[in-house]
């Protein structure tokens, strides 16, 4: 908890504090900032495209096109169906969250005010089996080892 220092030689029932408080206002990026951020993306973004056309022979621009097919399709999907898959991968699924009125909670002797949120829509992924099994197995002996010798 925070105390305001008072003024010397005052009376604590009629205390006054020493300044204002201060609200620090957010920082505002710089242009060059922003740049900065967006190229670290498109240098990934790059990357991934180097590595996959590495992989399958084909030119990063080619990888790059179907890629946006494959995006544009699963959009397409989600809006007509509501759910889309990608076969051994990964399917999605809309999920709806229902508006909620503005109410308000008694808690604590005091009132609790809460603001009416909109309906929305959220895009929920789920990875499929085949994907899961492809992941490494964790061996557990050796994970317990290590964490005991942690411990001593």
């Amino acid at each position: 908890m925070f105390l305001w220092p008072m003024e010397k030689d005052s009376n604590p029932t009629n205390s006054k504090c020493v300044g204002t408080p201060t609200i620090r206002k957010p920082r505002i990026p710089r242009k060059g900032e922003l740049a900065a951020k967006k190229k670290g993306q498109h240098d990934k973004l790059n990357e991934f495209y180097k590595k996959i056309s590495d992989a399958s022979g084909f030119e990063p621009t080619q990888v790059r096109q179907t890629l946006d097919a494959v995006r544009d399709t699963i959009v397409a999907q989600l809006g007509e169906h509501g759910k889309s898959e990608i076969p051994n991968l990964v399917s999605f699924r809309i999920k709806d969250t229902k508006a909620l009125p503005a109410k308000v909670e008694h808690a604590f002797n005091k009132e609790i005010h809460f603001a009416a949120r909109p309906a929305s829509k959220r895009i929920h992924p789920l990875i499929l089996q085949p994907l899961r099994n492809a992941m490494k197995p964790v061996d557990r002996q050796s994970h317990k080892a290590k964490s005991r010798k942690r411990l001593i």
